[in-house]
């Protein structure tokens, strides 16, 4: 659980911080979404 970002953080390190949680959020749907099904002879440990 993240607090809040405060207005004195410069622009840059919020959009840093924002980016971050979308990564976060973006890894974590990805865990939960089914994997797709397996094409040109991919090994089983390609997709994690």
């Amino acid at each position: 659980g993240g607090r809040p970002v405060p207005a004195r953080l410069p622009p840059d390190a919020r959009q840093r911080r924002s980016a971050a949680r979308l990564r976060a959020a973006r890894r974590r749907s990805a865990v939960h979404r089914p994997l797709p099904p397996p094409c040109r002879g991919q090994r089983v440990g390609d997709g994690l």
